[in-house]
């Protein structure tokens, strides 16, 4: 209910009109992470103010950092394959256009150099995904507004999709009379 006061010229009445109303936020999500995972970290309650942007909560990551250890390691280990393949390929170069070489062995040294690059930009990728997985253990605001429900807490597993915090926008609301 709220109440609405207009301001008179000094010889009018006054009057207070009692209208019904609702206040309704423009901006309203059910937030949940984009993956599967162990509450670590939740740093808002109900009633929170958030800005866009925000950390509101953390899944443990350890699994998925230890697979990105992995592949870093992969990676680096794939790189000194490429250059192990592409110095075996500049040593017969020379060798093998005075004939000292067989043709079909460089050819198969330049495409181990080819394979070994492929491998390469393979593990990058693979990489660069498990970055990305890393950062979806993050729930993060959208918008700026305030918390108005916290559906978890730290120590419960949730899966992708599952709704676990409330954000409503205070930018803009809408007064219905």
């Amino acid at each position: 209910l709220v109440s609405v006061v207009a301001a008179q010229k000094p010889d009018a009445i006054d009057r207070t009109l009692h209208l019904p109303a609702t206040v309704t936020a423009r901006r309203q999500a059910q937030l949940s992470p984009r993956t599967t995972g162990l509450v670590a970290k939740l740093g808002v309650d109900a009633g929170s103010r958030v800005d866009e942007g925000d950390v509101l909560l953390e899944l443990d990551p350890k699994l998925a950092q230890l697979q990105l250890e992995v592949l870093q390691a992969e990676l680096a280990q794939g790189g000194l394959e490429k250059e192990d393949a592409d110095r075996l390929v500049e040593e017969i170069r020379a060798l093998t256009q005075g004939g000292a070489f067989p043709k079909s062995e460089a050819e198969t040294r330049r495409a181990a150099a080819k394979i070994a690059a492929s491998r390469v930009q393979q593990l990058q990728a693979r990489v660069e995904e498990q970055l990305e997985l890393i950062a979806r253990h993050k729930v993060v605001a959208p918008f700026a507004g305030v918390i108005s429900r916290k559906l978890t807490e730290v120590g419960e597993w949730v899966a992708t999709g599952t709704p676990v915090l409330e954000l409503v926008g205070t930018e803009e609301v809408w007064l219905d009379l």
